[in-house]
């Protein structure tokens, strides 16, 4: 239990570093910066929320979703169904995992 402790001690001290850095960095680049590190923080949570199969079919359902009239919006489905088939070993992995349980 200690051990839990010990490594959730050096994890603090870590973020607490790296918020400090963060900080100190130019607006621009803070902003990428965090862009970066709220990407991992979706990661891990959909990876210990969601199981592999999920994640698999909503990239496979998202890939197929007909595109709106605003390129934003098209962007980010794309962006956020890229990162989940990347999540899950790719989009081959993805959609071949997806086919498994009847989506094509």
């Amino acid at each position: 239990m200690n051990a839990v402790f010990e490594e959730l001690r050096k994890i603090e001290k870590a973020a607490a570093k790296a918020r400090e850095a963060m900080e100190a960095l130019p607006a621009s680049q803070a902003c990428n910066a965090k862009k970066a590190t709220d990407e991992v923080d979706l990661a891990e949570a959909i990876q210990n929320n969601i199981g592999p199969e999920t994640v698999s079919i909503l990239a496979a359902k998202l890939s197929d979703i007909e595109r709106t009239d605003d390129p934003i919006i098209n962007d980010q489905l794309k962006w956020f169904a890229d990162m989940l088939a990347e999540l899950v070993g790719g989009w081959d992995s993805a959609i071949q995992t997806a086919r498994q349980y009847g989506i094509e």
